[in-house]
């Protein structure tokens, strides 16, 4: 893919073809096209596991700690008849508090997921949006045009190990050209040096207006798209580096260790004594999970050192925005051929296959 958008530019009709092979199969065209889009469906939707984050077991040890606790208190009222009649009275009181302290704590842990959720998609919106602005510069700046492909198709994985705070420059070898790898590797913001990339490469559009205003449109709206660029990079940058307040999120958990505590105390007066330990159990394994879920979600890409795995992987999200722009590019250049050779009909053999792609 980088040899391709790096050379010089080739015969439209010999670069974009469909190829022999393709024009070949005849009644088989269909069958590989129906496979191909179901491989593709398979990489959109993959198969998701019940419990991703094992949740259960990353609680497990405080329900072990409330089990046995529960059992001791039992057996202390079992031996002694010892009962504390005054939490019954407590208890009720803070119900409402814990429930609005969680309500709250989860509302704001989803709001950051769904918010970088919905940031990864405008980012996918923007980038096939300058791309097909681009697709105008292909006919008469091929250099220009295949620099800006290659910028756009660079985004996704520079912003990625920016939010993942990684650098693998191996990652952009099958797009950038060397020289422009050496540069990112030298930055500490390489996303952001991509974004002054295409401001340059776009800047002669906005001098060479001939009046008619045509360029000068053009480049109106691709600086348009490089500045919600960065403004969606900046809102996943904040919610990396700004989490929740730690205080809140610490007194939420010791409120719900208190509550669940002294939850064995009120259930002695209610019903059997054998019966406490489960029911508690089972409690506490509802908020203690809860609790978790958001403590996992206000960090939507994990936390290495805090051992939380990651709500939204950054991996996958990246590699379906560059099979989408690959995708476009694709029947952007095969839709130009068709048309230039009056054949304006692109069909599903035209497509390229996965792993075509992916080279």
């Amino acid at each position: 893919w980088r040899q391709r958008f790096s050379r010089p530019r080739m015969p439209r009709r010999q670069a974009f073809a469909p190829s022999a092979n393709s024009a070949n199969q005849g009644s088989n065209g269909a069958k590989t096209a129906a496979l191909v889009l179901q491989e593709q469906w398979r990489r959109v939707q993959p198969k998701a596991e019940p419990d991703e984050f094992r949740v259960t077991i990353r609680v497990f040890p405080l329900l072990l700690a409330q089990g046995l606790w529960s059992i001791f208190v039992v057996c202390v009222h079992l031996v002694t008849g010892f009962r504390w009649t005054n939490s019954s009275i407590i208890h009720p009181l803070l119900v409402g508090v814990l429930g609005l302290l969680l309500a709250f704590r989860t509302n704001q842990a989803y709001e950051r997921h769904w918010s970088c959720g919905k940031a990864l998609a405008d980012l996918q919106k923007v980038l096939q949006s300058m791309l097909r602005y681009a697709a105008h510069l292909s006919r008469d700046d091929w250099e220009i045009y295949s620099c800006i492909v290659r910028h756009l198709i660079a985004f996704p994985i520079a912003l990625k190990q920016h939010l993942k705070r990684s650098r693998d420059p191996e990652e952009y070898m099958r797009v950038l050209e060397y020289t422009e790898i050496d540069d990112l590797v030298r930055t500490g913001r390489p996303h952001t040096l991509i974004l002054s990339s295409l401001s340059m490469l776009i800047r002669p559009l906005r001098h060479r207006d001939d009046g008619e205003g045509k360029s000068l449109a053009l480049w109106t709206q691709m600086d348009n798209c490089i500045t919600q660029l960065q403004a969606i990079s900046c809102n996943l940058d904040l919610i990396v580096q700004l989490p929740l307040p730690a205080s809140y999120t610490v007194h939420t958990s010791r409120f719900i260790r208190l509550w669940i505590g002294t939850l064995p105390f009120v259930l002695l007066g209610f019903i059997r004594p054998v019966l406490v330990p489960i029911i508690v159990l089972l409690i506490a394994w509802a908020l203690y999970s809860t609790e978790e879920l958001a403590q996992i979600m206000e960090e939507p890409f994990g936390d290495e050192i805090a051992g939380k795995p990651e709500t939204i992987k950054l991996d996958v999200f990246c590699r379906r925005i560059i099979f989408a722009l690959k995708q476009q590019v694709w029947v952007q250049e095969t839709l130009d051929s068709r048309v230039n050779a009056r054949s304006w009909v692109i069909t599903p053999e035209d497509l390229p296959k996965v792993r075509q792609l992916e080279k």
